[in-house]
């Protein structure tokens, strides 16, 4: 049966170490070799069947249930234009600043330093920290979430999360993230309820005589002491990218066409890991334990050629053929199967599948339990960044000025007989 409908849009691996509280995580950058037998049923479109080779994603987890996904739903949107935000040239919002949506649909959006309000009706409301080393002051916003009339501000730099009254915008407490073992926050993290953050650390390690550099985020529970919790996140197959280093000791950027792993958080406390070389999930509770996976198995679109390469490992000296070269069967010949992920307040899950065609997404919804509800496509360069009371965020590259927006739409629901 489907639920009632009000759809909100919005999305690295290592050895066990011997840090007690570690969320641990196995590299898995091998491609899965995924066969697939199906039990067709008569009677279901979503059937889901024991009988398939699950990804190694999945290595030692049981009450992994396997499906496939609707050609034809039974479930249509529409979309219709209705607010756009942060239009003025007097802000400048990149494609890197975050986005979110808090109570009575204020939006929210980073600003460099400071986070900028817009009320419902568009109307500019005010702003939130400003640049400095003091109490609600960052040299660099990293990140930010939005929680229970509550927002959390994540400065890598300082190493803190600052949190305000989204109501009085004042500052109510600040969190200091502890460096670990020399690893350290940059931004990866979800609050998870009114005593505790996750918070990836990440580690870049190279070993001797290597020019690949392969960078790690483990993910800890962490209080608003800052303070790591006594119970490990038990999970695995974290994986983060290649790099490959130039001759002065310096990082190209990442490898592209690589596998990763999203996670986020939906507003009961359950994670959600999906692995992007499939539509591979796992779901745990809030304190990492295991509950069940989430497998549709995916036809991943090859790399055409070496055109689908960035242009700057030719301009910094490192040709393709020398990335082939030292990567060897590490780069992989074909795209992930998903970009981007994340998980409404109706605890649906959204994903944007990569298709053929590079100038849109095909997003798949699915219910927390797996089961898919429908699809629909999206150009790429209008990023889906929230969904939230039956409405639709998205970022948005203004023709005539250039400037980037936040643009709003009405999500219109029916079902098709």
């Amino acid at each position: 049966m489907l639920k009632k409908m009000n759809f909100l849009i919005v999305s690295k691996t290592m050895k066990a170490t011997k840090l007690p509280m570690i969320l641990r995580v196995t590299l898995c950058i091998k491609r899965c070799a995924v066969p697939i037998l199906f039990f067709i049923f008569i009677y279901s479109c979503t059937q889901s069947t024991e009988h398939v080779a699950l990804p190694e994603f999945f290595e030692g987890y049981l009450n992994v249930k396997t499906f496939e996904p609707i050609e034809n739903p039974n479930v249509s949107f529409s979309f219709v234009k209705e607010k756009v935000f942060a239009d003025s040239e007097d802000i400048y919002l990149s494609n890197s600043d975050n986005i979110g949506v808090g109570d009575s649909n204020k939006v929210f959006i980073e600003n460099h330093r400071s986070i900028d309000v817009y009320e419902n009706n568009g109307d500019y409301k005010g702003s939130i920290g400003r640049e400095g080393r003091g109490p609600g002051e960052f040299q660099t916003i990293h990140n930010f979430k939005l929680r229970n009339g509550k927002l959390y501000v994540f400065d890598a730099n300082q190493s803190k999360v600052s949190i305000f009254d989204t109501a009085t915008f004042e500052l109510t407490h600040e969190i200091d993230i502890p460096i670990i073992d020399g690893m350290r926050g940059m931004g990866d993290f979800a609050v998870m309820d009114d005593d505790f953050l996750i918070v990836g650390m990440r580690e870049t390690k190279r070993e001797a005589n290597s020019v690949i550099t392969q960078r790690y985020l483990h993910f800890f529970l962490i209080d608003y002491s800052g303070h790591i919790d006594e119970m490990p996140l038990k999970i695995a197959d974290i994986s983060d990218y290649y790099e490959i280093a130039n001759q002065r000791g310096a990082s190209y950027p990442p490898i592209p066409f690589d596998r990763t792993t999203l996670f986020s958080v939906s507003s009961t406390g359950n994670i959600y890991f999906l692995w992007t070389d499939q539509v591979a999930i796992k779901v745990l509770d809030s304190k990492g334990n295991f509950l069940n996976g989430i497998f549709y198995p995916y036809s991943n679109v090859h790399v055409k050629n070496d055109s689908e390469f960035p242009v700057f490992y030719e301009t910094l000296g490192l040709s393709i053929s020398d990335t082939r070269q030292i990567l060897g069967e590490k780069l992989p010949d074909s795209h992930p199967a998903v970009s981007h992920f994340f998980v409404d307040d109706e605890e649906r899950l959204w994903m944007s599948t990569i298709t053929d065609d590079e100038n849109v997404y095909e997003w798949w919804v699915l219910e927390e339990t797996g089961e898919f509800i429908t699809k629909f496509e999206w150009q790429r360069d209008e990023l889906i960044e929230v969904i939230k009371n039956g409405k639709m965020y998205t970022r948005q590259t203004d023709e005539e000025t250039g400037l980037q927006q936040v643009v709003r739409y009405g999500i219109e629901l029916r079902e098709i007989e």
